[in-house]
């Protein structure tokens, strides 16, 4: 009989552990969905306000050998376009700009 009412608490507490670890991920979702949602509308605000690149950056585009670090970089007249996807990241703004 102790080792029923043993077993009983063991799935209770289990349950309880379980159901605990739930609500506090579910929390924790809603609240990273929420700040998510708030970065989203915070961008399209900036993005509506200014354009990335101007068209003569945009058709000057090329690829670049940088001697100093011995690799191919995207740069346009103004200047380099940034790394690890900062071209995809420009082109990408520069297709969503109303020019």
């Amino acid at each position: 009989m102790f080792k029923h009412h043993l077993f009983n608490i063991l799935v209770i507490a289990a349950l309880v552990v379980v159901t605990a670890l739930t609500v506090q991920q579910g929390l924790e979702t809603t609240r990273v969905v929420h700040a998510a949602d708030l970065y989203g509308q915070h961008n399209h605000i900036v993005e509506a306000l200014s354009c990335p690149m101007s068209a003569v950056d945009f058709s000057s585009i090329r690829s670049a050998y940088m001697k100093q670090v011995g690799l191919w970089v995207s740069r346009t007249n103004s200047g380099l376009t940034g790394v690890d996807g900062g071209l995809i990241q420009l082109l990408s703004d520069y297709r969503s700009c109303s020019q």
